[in-house]
């Protein structure tokens, strides 16, 4: 389990850092943003932005997905580059599909939408670049099965570096306004695609392997039903915004959302990257069960503590740097949607069972259960809550489809779960932030201290109930950490 620990821990620092690169640059973006567009061009960029990627979830096919579950049932490499081959042929049809179809109905999802048909050319843009991103993100899972982390890193830096600087020559030099991010996007995806076909040229055959094809649909497509009915529970909300109330705050909780999510991209998101094909690299090893019981509630720990720290710094940095007044009001839904996809994310963990078992169509329908619940509490809480209610839709929907998918997970694969660590560490860093929030202290330098000390107080109480009595020795040789991650037997 040492070296299985170890392998984990390498490639998420290296994702890591790339993720946490391509954050920096997206959130950079943020102040011209906002500097750019109002609270109201936000929501209609944001509803376009959402319909690209409604339809990517549908016409991808599951086939991303279903790759590493056929990849790892061949050893050889000719049979290997075999089920590449048909997978992205597949996933190929799909995106003609969705760039066919986009052409077609963007006039009617522009008058759905907006009442008009203005942002006919705007939408047809935005889903033929969404299109191209899930072969993008096709390539890059091929990649993390040959455990090539650097070539995923480096492409989603240099996507996220030529989405940045299109997006600001486009803004200072044009004035295509909501257009600029559509084809900032659309250029940096273009650029990507054809890097990865270049560098997949020699794995690419001719051949297609019907049998597995078949099977990869059987497999995606109730991957296809849990993306989209995901994607329900992040939308919704968008949609009876833009219906009982206005696209303003429509941009406003999209604000709150991208900040929120932060946790996505810096710690759920690389760490799903390298977990998910690990976990099936390893699931006949004999430890597999206390080694997912060991992440898991490293997860809680390291996710929790990660909430503190963007919490109680984000409010201070949004105030300083996003000078439109309207924005500021989103600061205060932050907490909840962090919490909500930071427990969801558990799930790259917790549902193990479904995938060793093949029970992934038992996932979509536990998802569309609740996406019908999403609908519904969005329905009832944003008439009377605003945003607010939008924002609590959100957590109740995420935190009980999160449990009930634990459960159910855990009657095909049980391990281990230390139910009093991960609670307390839930709990304990949350009602920080809730206090944090409410500092009516108007010095910024005392408010900042008293932050700080907690979140102290927070990594301490963390460390020592993750390490026991190692944590006083590592708070005297900090460097012990990596030797204990990466080598130790225990946590």
């Amino acid at each position: 389990m040492k070296s299985k620990f170890s392998e984990l821990f390498r490639h998420f620092i290296i994702y890591g850092f790339g993720s946490i690169s391509q954050s920096v640059t997206s959130f950079i973006l943020i102040p011209i943003i906002t500097k750019y567009l109002s609270a109201t061009d936000y929501g209609i960029y944001i509803l376009i932005n959402m319909t690209g990627l409604l339809a990517g979830t549908v016409f991808y096919f599951g086939i991303t997905s279903a790759l590493p579950r056929s990849y790892f049932d061949y050893s050889d490499e000719k049979n290997r580059n075999s089920i590449l081959s048909t997978a992205l042929y597949l996933i190929l049809i799909g995106a003609s599909l969705q760039i066919l179809l986009g052409y077609l109905l963007s006039p009617s999802i522009s008058q759905y939408f907006f009442n008009t048909i203005h942002y006919t050319e705007m939408l047809q843009v935005m889903i033929f670049a969404c299109a191209i991103g899930f072969v993008n993100n096709f390539f890059q899972s091929y990649f993390r099965l040959l455990n090539k982390s650097i070539t995923v890193v480096t492409q989603g830096l240099l996507a996220s570096f030529l989405n940045f600087i299109t997006a600001i020559a486009l803004f200072k030099f044009t004035s295509l306004s909501i257009y600029v991010p559509i084809l900032s996007y659309l250029l940096s995806q273009s650029v990507i695609c054809i890097y990865s076909l270049w560098l997949s040229k020699n794995n690419i055959e001719l051949s297609f392997h019907k049998k597995e094809a078949l099977l990869m649909i059987k497999f995606g497509v109730p991957t296809v039903l849990v993306s989209f009915t995901m994607m329900a529970f992040e939308w919704s909300d968008r949609f009876f915004l833009n219906k009982y109330l206005t696209l303003a705050e429509v941009g406003i909780y999209s604000f709150a959302y991208k900040f929120g999510t932060l946790i996505n991209p810096i710690l759920i998101a690389p760490f799903a990257q390298i977990w998910n094909p690990l976990m099936m690299k390893y699931k006949d090893s004999e430890d597999i069960l206390p080694l997912t019981t060991k992440i898991f509630t490293l997860y809680f720990a390291i996710g929790s503590l990660f909430c503190l720290i963007t919490c109680s710094y984000l409010d201070e940095l949004i105030f300083v740097f996003v000078k439109n007044n309207d924005y500021h009001k989103a600061v205060y839904l932050i907490p909840i949607i962090m919490a909500s996809i930071f427990i969801y994310g558990s799930n790259n963990i917790s549902n193990a069972g479904f995938l060793y078992k093949r029970k992934i169509a038992e996932i979509s329908n536990i998802c569309i259960v609740f996406a019908l619940l999403s609908v519904l509490a969005s329905f009832l809480l944003i008439p009377k809550l605003g945003y607010l209610g939008a924002a609590l839709s959100t957590f109740i929907i995420y935190l009980s489809l999160s449990i009930a998918l634990l459960f159910r997970s855990l009657t095909y694969f049980k391990f281990n779960l230390e139910f009093s660590k991960i609670l307390f560490f839930i709990f304990f860093n949350f009602f920080i932030i809730f206090l944090n929030y409410y500092l009516n202290i108007d010095s910024v330098l005392i408010r900042i201290t008293l932050k700080t000390i907690f979140v102290i107080l927070s990594a301490a109480i963390t460390l020592y109930l993750l390490l026991g009595n190692e944590t006083f020795k590592i708070l005297k040789n900090p460097k012990l950490i990596l030797n204990f991650i990466t080598m130790k037997e225990s946590l």
